[in-house]
């Protein structure tokens, strides 16, 4: 039986929890990746890539999981870079071809996205008046590209991640006129991102988080760190559960390996 460690960055509200829970409840959940068969990051943060370089010389397979899609920004932020170097080392230990997709198109092996698989309910509107929803990060070595306040709806911001140049990104963002939103927990950041009359920025929500409510017309790319990222629409019905599906290519894996 092949044990796994599945990576979290976020353990309070993972989008990674279902297969967590669905591997703890088969005994395959390692809760030390030393002791794993495989290794699942689904994750392109920093603090992703050093866990990788761990995994890597330890000769333990890397499986990524959500994130190995290209955009041109990759050349921009170092999300990009992370999210190329994490590719690599899965690649050299075991191969598997990219999971998500490229520039929107799923790819021939497809797993899904995990972020449809951990929705909290979001259906209370957390503001009255209609609101178009910023969500933006900074570049650390550069000017990054914000768009001013719209005026016919109320102008909302979600505080910025704690990347380098967070400070000079909220500065920027209320001086044109956008009014920040405190740090909230991601159930109740989701309630905000669906009930948008349309969401604008560069994070990678906009790739994946708000398809799942809005059409592409009301899903607005700005700025480097994403350019060229394409929008997923993951259709369950059709491809299965990203979870399910993972839970399979774990079992394939293990009755390829322990025959």
């Amino acid at each position: 039986m092949t044990t796994v460690h599945v990576y979290d960055h976020d353990r309070a509200e993972s989008f990674v929890a279902p297969l967590a829970a669905a591997l703890r409840e088969r005994g395959q959940l390692a809760a030390d990746w030393r002791r794993a068969d495989v290794c699942i990051i689904a994750s392109d943060r920093c603090e992703a890539m050093r866990h990788a370089l761990e995994v890597y010389e330890a000769g333990i397979p890397i499986w990524q999981w959500g994130a190995p899609d290209k955009c041109e920004g990759d050349q921009y932020h170092y999300d990009g870079l992370y999210r190329d170097l994490i590719s690599r080392l899965a690649a050299r230990v075991y191969s598997m071809r990219p999971i998500l997709h490229t520039n929107g198109k799923l790819s021939s092996c497809c797993l899904g996205p995990p972020h449809v698989d951990a929705l909290p309910d979001t259906s209370a509107r957390p503001f009255e008046a209609r609101y178009a929803l910023l969500c933006t990060n900074p570049l650390p070595w550069r000017d990054e590209l914000v768009p001013p306040a719209p005026r016919d709806v109320a102008a909302l911001a979600m505080w910025p991640g704690s990347d380098a140049g967070q400070r000079g990104i909220t500065g920027l963002v209320q001086q044109l006129g956008w009014t920040l939103l405190t740090r909230m927990p991601r159930a109740r950041f989701l309630r905000w991102v669906r009930h948008a009359e349309y969401v604008i920025g560069n994070s990678s929500l906009l790739t994946y988080e708000a398809p799942i409510w809005h059409p592409d017309a009301d899903i607005i790319h700005c700025g480097l760190r994403n350019k060229g990222r394409g929008i997923v629409r993951w259709d369950v019905v059709r491809w299965g559960s990203p979870t399910a599906n993972m839970l399979a290519q774990i079992e394939a894996y293990s009755a390829q390996i322990f025959i």
